[in-house]
């Protein structure tokens, strides 16, 4: 089962961090999907949860509910002020 790791608003919001460790993958998801121009920036910390910058994964949007993110780090997601309360939920593969 997905874990919740950003609770459902309709507010700008950040997520708790997510750990991708080495062969492993997590999907983070919106639920309910974004909509409009609305986004939920994947960000990746290179110092361990100090600072954050965009990754390379891309972003959740309106056509892109749900990201898989393979490479080993530690990601949160950013989310923009949406029109319906939105959550964001990780699954690993151990959960799914």
């Amino acid at each position: 089962m997905a874990q919740l790791i950003a609770a459902a608003a309709a507010g700008a919001s950040v997520s708790s961090p997510v750990v991708v460790r080495t062969r492993r993958h997590v999907t983070v998801m919106a639920v309910p999907a974004l909509a409009g121009a609305e986004t939920g920036v994947i960000q990746i910390s290179p110092d361990n949860g100090i600072t954050w910058m965009q990754s390379a994964v891309g972003n959740l949007d309106v056509s892109n509910t749900t990201r898989r993110l393979d490479t080993p780090g530690i990601y949160r997601v950013s989310k923009g002020a949406s029109v319906t309360a939105t959550a964001i939920y990780a699954s690993t593969e151990e959960n799914a």
